[in-house]
């Protein structure tokens, strides 16, 4: 009789089914009518996609063999990589049956990425690349290079001496996949942020290449990026490079002392109503540009003279004094005067002191001295000086056989005296030939008259000026038909003062 062999058949093809799957017995590929088969080990790589943007792929897995396989995991890892569209798991593939899921890349930046992919037991790389342009900025301070980024937001320079500047190279390079054409590179003013003041004009940027230029991937160029501080404290302002901005950050620290500097042109003693000239001039020249003001003081025992002023008018005349010079250019700004100021000296004894203050032309920084050099001029008392003499007032009754004439005309001398004092008046009548008088010369007291004068509010406008009249007249008999006018020929005048006594003017009658 024949054994029986089915049972133990039947129970090898169960034990089958539920085999454990093994090396060769799943198929990993593209989702695609001409797919690409994966090997376990092998890389998979995603297709490009720009930074932020998410490319797909498809992956299929094929069961090869006659049996049903399982397929207990499928995940992922990398910040770049995703899956999604994943079946419920485990699942059971039966001969030929077949499951699919997706891989997502979605890069945060430029370049390749790679992450991985295990199924069951095996595993792939994944790989992807973020295609962009990717720009990435740095400089060099203190032999260091520092990339701006999250970290470092900004270009920093340590601290300048106003009238120094710094420099530090800047490099631009494209980080990313493609090339990126850069158009505009310049440096522009910070607006509502930052710290100190916004000052574009401190940073300067030399060195560019031709714009627009082409920068290809992985490529760089680099240029000069210069500060020059003008103010105290912070500077900021923005490097723009086409749409990136990156701030700029200076500190300027207070600069040197400007060199000695001397007043010169004008001396003692002055002449009254001169107008001699004075200039300042820097013992050696300083590096950036000076703005100032020349001050003139008027001081002494006597009212000043307000006639004492710069030919510019008043007594303050502004000046400069360009970067690398040592001459003070007067006259305010867009008139120009030259490196010498002309001033009127008066008419009064006093003394004239010339101060100057100076700034630095941008940021205003006070640089003058604690105690300023000086420029003193005297303008000494001294005798009377008379400019002329007129007849005034002139009347004229002519004499008859039967009656005398009177005949009245005053004297008028104008002058200045710098003691604004006088004391005397003395004039000295020549006679026309065939006339005569018991009295030519003539003295007369002007003390009394002098002090109301010069101690009236009035006269202050006028300095140490005068003009002195005196009245005179004539008493006697003229021939018929003739007046007082015939019998003078010429007068001389002189006034007198402590000082001593003044020129002579004459007049013809």
């Amino acid at each position: 009789m024949k054994r029986q062999t089915l049972p133990f058949l039947f129970v090898s093809a169960f034990l089958a089914l539920l085999a454990i799957p093994a090396a060769g017995q799943l198929v990993y590929q593209t989702n695609t009518a001409n797919p690409t088969v994966f090997a376990p080990g092998s890389t998979i790589n995603l297709p490009n996609a720009n930074p932020g943007l998410t490319s797909s792929l498809t992956i299929r897995i094929v069961n090869v063999t006659g049996v049903v396989q399982t397929v207990n995991s499928i995940a992922s890892s990398g910040a770049s990589f995703s899956l999604t569209q994943v079946p419920a798991l485990p699942a059971l593939l039966g001969p030929g049956a077949s499951i699919v899921f997706t891989i997502n890349f979605t890069p945060s930046q430029a370049g390749t990425a790679t992450g991985s992919l295990a199924i069951n037991s095996d595993t792939f790389t994944l790989s992807g690349v973020g295609t962009a342009a990717q720009l990435v900025f740095s400089y060099q301070a203190a032999g260091t290079t520092i990339t701006i980024g999250a970290t470092n937001t900004s270009v920093v320079f340590s601290p300048v001496t106003i009238t120094k500047t710094a420099q530090i190279t800047f490099s631009v390079r494209n980080g990313g996949t493609l090339p990126v054409v850069i158009s505009n590179i310049g440096v522009g003013q910070a607006i509502g942020a930052g710290v100190g003041t916004a000052n574009a004009t401190a940073f300067t940027v030399t060195g560019l290449p031709n714009l627009p230029t082409s920068l290809a991937a992985g490529s760089d160029f680099s240029f000069t990026i210069a500060f020059q501080p003008t103010v105290l404290g912070f500077s900021n302002a923005v490097l723009q490079v086409d749409t990136n901005a990156i701030p700029l950050i200076g500190s300027g620290t207070a600069p040197p002392a400007i060199p000695a500097y001397t007043i010169t042109g004008a001396t003692s003693p002055l002449t009254p109503k001169g107008q001699p000239k004075v200039s300042l001039t820097l013992a050696s020249a300083y590096p950036i540009a000076l703005t100032g003001v020349l001050n003139m003081a008027v001081t002494g025992a006597l009212p000043a003279d307000p006639a004492v002023q710069f030919a510019t008018g008043g007594r303050t005349v502004p000046f400069a004094i360009p970067a690398n010079s040592t001459s003070a250019i007067f006259g305010p700004t867009g008139a120009t005067i030259g490196t010498s100021v002309g001033f009127q000296s008066g008419t009064v004894a006093d003394t004239i002191t010339f101060s100057p203050t100076f700034a630095t032309k941008d940021g205003g920084i006070d640089m003058t001295p604690a105690a300023p050099t000086t420029l003193q001029l005297a303008l000494p008392t001294s005798a009377p000086v008379l400019a002329g003499l007129q007849l005034a007032n002139a009347t004229s009754v002519a004499a008859t056989t039967t009656a005398a004439a009177t005949n009245s005309f005053s004297l008028a001398v104008t002058g200045y005296a710098t003691a604004r004092s006088l004391t005397r008046f003395s004039v000295q009548f020549t006679m026309t030939s065939g006339y005569t008088m018991p009295q030519t010369q003539f003295t007369v007291d002007l003390t009394s008259a002098s002090a109301i004068w010069f101690q009236s509010a009035t006269s202050q406008a006028f300095g140490g000026q005068f003009i002195v009249t005196v009245p005179f007249t004539f008493n006697g008999t003229l021939p018929s038909g003739a007046s007082i006018q015939n019998a003078f020929s010429s007068v001389s005048v002189t006034v007198a003062n402590p000082q001593g006594t003044s020129n002579a003017v004459q007049a013809n009658f």
